[in-house]
């Protein structure tokens, strides 16, 4: 999720959150593969869109058939950075 989150850093994640109700960055699993991703609901059908901040990737559509594959773990709240001393 560069540049956005770094390796080393902390994030707080809200385990309560199991539902994409809003966009916002989601602790999500699937297929057994664990990954942290902005993700956005589309409007006009509900399909999810799971973007990297890294521009070097693309988006990935999940249509409402594929969702049972998707698996959210929680949402993202904080991020806290630290240095190595």
């Amino acid at each position: 999720m560069a540049p956005t989150f770094a390796d080393g850093d902390q994030l707080l994640v809200d385990r309560g959150v199991r539902e994409i109700n809003v966009d916002a960055v989601f602790v999500l699993s699937r297929y057994n593969e664990l990954f942290i991703k902005r993700v956005q609901r589309r409007l006009k059908d509900g399909a999810i869109v799971i973007k990297a901040d890294n521009p070097l990737f693309e988006p990935e559509t999940i249509e409402n058939g594929e969702r049972d594959a998707l698996d959210v773990l929680g949402r993202v709240v904080w991020v806290w950075r630290g240095a190595k001393l």
